[in-house]
């Protein structure tokens, strides 16, 4: 009987340790999801800033809810090569990292580029290593 009875506290006490973690996790990802989302509205906003490009707009068709998935840090943007046909144009996904305790996106592909919080080319991919300009 005095097995049942520990077990059953075990069993418990086990239960309460879950649920505990589980609402920690959803609150770490709530805050992190919130993150993702004003991380790409400030490169947003920077961009139609420098660009005088229409954020409204831009924000309609870029800044998107986010997923309840394990989605990584990633901004899309068109590309759009110096020629016009649609083949050239390409969806890029920028990956935010921190390099050097700087935040920076990464086109995450071999010979893709870094860019800066003001969407600066500061670095490239080489080998699968961050490569800095300067």
């Amino acid at each position: 009987m005095k097995t049942s009875t520990i077990l059953t506290n075990i069993t418990k006490k086990n239960n309460e340790y879950i649920t505990f973690l589980e609402n920690n996790i959803k609150k770490i990802n709530f805050n992190s999801n919130n993150d993702k989302i004003k991380a790409k509205e400030e490169l947003l906003l920077k961009i139609c800033e420098n660009h005088e490009l229409d954020y409204k707009k831009l924000h309609k068709k870029y800044i998107k809810p986010l997923k309840k998935s394990n989605e990584k840090d990633l901004i899309e943007i068109d590309s759009e090569s110096e020629n016009d046909s649609d083949e050239d144009n390409k969806n890029i996904s920028l990956e935010r990292v921190t390099i050097k305790d700087k935040i920076c996106y990464v086109e995450n592909i071999e010979g893709g580029f870094i860019y800066d919080s003001e969407v600066k080319k500061i670095g490239v991919i080489q080998k699968g290593e961050y490569v800095l300009y300067s």
